[in-house]
């Protein structure tokens, strides 16, 4: 299949073999199957080609590795690269497409449109690639779908979700009221720092325990619901069928 002009190309993801990163590249419509596999160096490859023959160039082609230690996993690198990498194409494919021309390519001569041609559709070598592609997105999915709390952390947020459940019955704008930060702060030392309170007083404003709740979920750093395990959730609940 030969891209046609303003085609639309995404990135699928992403797999490391032998240290090396390669990003799926795939045309719209086109499914997994037909994905082409490049390493950051091919789209290095073709910036510079692409560069050859558009020198006003509006797109900009992300960064090396440079920037990799601002990240907590090679992982994180890798998906933001990824997403980076596709508005990247987004954009100076549609344009290259339009305006290129001649290139010189592996010392001989090209166009513009071959080359991109190339660099988009799957070689013999990509089949390999698609079924490790494979086997790492379930594995991913898996571990996507799956909410992984420590036990110090079940308790924390059990115990404010527990209180709430009970005190907060017709309490409106729960999450929404500020609340004291000096009450919010000695109960959350109190709680679940030197263990001088084993559960939340009767009489606390539930508007500081839902302060205290927000707090636990911020400093937890990341999502306590994945978005594919809430449409799962989702899918689970049933609204109660009013009674006549």
């Amino acid at each position: 299949r030969v891209p046609k002009l303003g085609m639309v190309v995404s990135i699928l993801g992403f797999i490391n073999k032998d240290g090396v990163c390669y990003y799926a590249v795939c045309l719209e419509g086109v499914g997994l199957e037909n994905a082409a596999f490049r390493r950051y160096s091919e789209f290095a490859t073709l910036h510079k080609l692409i560069k050859q023959s558009v020198p006003d160039l509006h797109a900009s082609l992300p960064p090396k590795a440079a920037l990799r230690k601002i990240f907590a996993s090679k992982e994180m690198f890798s998906a933001s690269r990824a997403a980076s990498l596709e508005r990247y194409l987004k954009s100076a494919l549609r344009e290259a497409w339009r305006k290129g021309g001649e290139v010189k390519s592996g010392g001989s001569r090209s166009t513009l449109q071959a080359e991109i041609v190339k660099f988009v559709l799957p070689r013999v070598s990509d089949k390999n690639f698609r079924q490790a592609f494979k086997f790492q997105a379930v594995a991913g999915q898996e571990k996507k779908n799956t909410i992984f709390l420590s036990d110090s952390e079940k308790h924390r947020f059990s115990t404010c979700i527990d209180f709430l459940e009970k005190a907060s019955e017709g309490v409106e704008g729960l999450f929404r009221v500020p609340g004291s930060s000096r009450r919010q702060g000695l109960l959350y030392v109190s709680l679940f720092l030197d263990g001088s309170l084993k559960e939340i007083p009767k009489r606390a404003p539930v508007e500081d325990v839902a302060c205290v709740l927000k707090r636990l979920l911020r400093d937890r750093g990341k999502s306590l619901l994945t978005s594919e395990a809430f449409e799962m959730l989702l899918a689970t609940w049933k609204p109660k069928t009013q009674q006549v």
